[in-house]
């Protein structure tokens, strides 16, 4: 199953999780059920992307730059966040390495999954508020399959809201839909209902500031 090899290869988590034990308990013989279980190998990528911070590493590049970067790749890069990358606000830094933790939207009842409540459990947690720049760098580190492994659609980056072109408080965070793998941007004031669907992300760590 060759997307068991690739995931556990390109982010290291699922094999830490396998050989140590930390998170499943099997060794060998539960590395030998995963590549042949596709749902098994679905709920180990949510439980360990959840439950283990994402590391990343920031590179200096622009929001301009960033645009052109993803593009380039093929990822479509909505108008709204375009708007916010071009901002004074997103502020690209070089070397700084980011452990990035999601709380899933689902960890909250309906009607209490609000912005100020879901940034207030995080600080609860001990985590900060990341800058824009790990949006763009979650985006590219993470494949729409994945996101649909972990039970998202989306993924909200916490950072500090920047205006939009009405004005509004926006966040960049990551779609995926039929277009293709999308940066997009939502709506961050702090009495926004979210849906189920979705995650948030913010930082546990980061050094070399």
């Amino acid at each position: 199953m060759s997307n068991v090899a690739e995931f556990g290869r390109d982010h290291g988590l699922v094999h830490e999780a396998v050989v140590t034990g930390r998170k499943v308990g099997a060794g060998q013989e539960f590395w030998g059920q995963l590549a042949h279980n596709e749902e098994l190998f679905r709920r180990l990528v949510e439980m360990v992307l959840i439950s283990v911070p994402i590391t990343l590493t920031s590179d200096g590049t622009t929001g301009e730059q960033w645009i052109s970067r993803l593009e380039g790749k093929g990822y479509c890069v909505s108008d709204y966040a375009k708007f916010l990358l071009r901002s004074r606000a997103f502020v690209p830094t070089t070397g700084v390495i980011y452990r990035a933790p999601i709380i899933k939207g689902s960890e909250f009842k309906d009607g209490e999954r609000l912005t100020a409540r879901i940034r207030e459990v995080a600080a609860g947690r001990g985590y900060a508020t990341p800058s824009p720049e790990v949006a763009c760098l979650l985006r590219e580190k993470l494949s729409d399959e994945e996101l649909k492994a972990m039970g998202l659609w989306w993924l909200v980056v916490m950072h500090k809201p920047i205006s939009g072109p009405d004005g509004n408080p926006n966040l960049l965070g990551v779609f995926r839909d039929c277009v293709g793998r999308e940066l997009s941007a939502f709506y961050g004031k702090p009495d926004c209902v979210w849906s189920r669907e979705g995650g948030f992300a913010f930082v546990v760590s980061q050094e070399g500031v």
